[in-house]
């Protein structure tokens, strides 16, 4: 039995040699945001000109950023689009890198952003079925928490195409208009 008290007081001793120093300095730590960054999932309507009219197509996209520094925040994203006639038409997919700016400002009650985006999609067109294209865009939003590191996000973003064929019944720009679930990444 005193082989078994020896054990565990040499263990109580070596607990309190680390316990000690690391609560010692506890108070010089530096406070750690234990945000990480954020994962966004969104659908809209995506407003651009095909064949000399406006057309109103459904997308849904998914993003994901990091912090880079601050409320600055780098990541990618993934979205597909569908034709004026709904989900049943072919997918058009695309994706993309983007650059966010979320900054903390709890005293407004809303979480304002803005974006930059860089992007290879495919746009579906009334004539000419899916179109290949670069994209570049801005846009911006306000999100409203609802719960401890969720929000819900009203977002309009602008988005310009390059590399469109000479032949392409499409605008070289969009509008896209929607709504976002936000979660913050520990």
């Amino acid at each position: 039995m005193g082989r078994s008290t020896s054990r565990w007081n040499a263990a109580l001793v070596v607990a309190a040699l680390v316990a000690v120093p690391a609560g010692a300095h506890a108070e010089d730590a530096a406070e750690v945001d234990p945000e990480s960054g954020h994962v966004s999932v969104s659908g809209g309507a995506l407003a651009g000109d095909d064949a000399g009219s406006l057309a109103f197509r459904p997308l849904v996209r998914a993003e994901v950023a990091f912090n880079v520094a601050g409320p600055l925040a780098a990541g990618g994203f993934l979205q597909v689009a569908f034709a004026d006639g709904g989900m049943s038409d072919a997918p058009a997919f695309g994706g993309g890198v983007l650059l966010t700016l979320r900054p903390d400002l709890p005293e407004l009650g809303f979480v304002p952003h803005l974006e930059i985006t860089g992007s290879r999609v495919q746009l579906p067109s009334r004539g000419d079925g899916l179109v290949d294209a670069w994209s570049a865009g801005i846009g911006g939003g306000i999100g409203v928490p609802i719960v401890t590191g969720v929000a819900v996000e009203a977002r309009v973003h602008h988005g310009w195409y390059f590399g469109l064929p000479a032949t392409s019944s499409l605008s070289e720009s969009a509008w896209t208009f929607g709504g976002a679930l936000t979660v913050d990444l520990p």
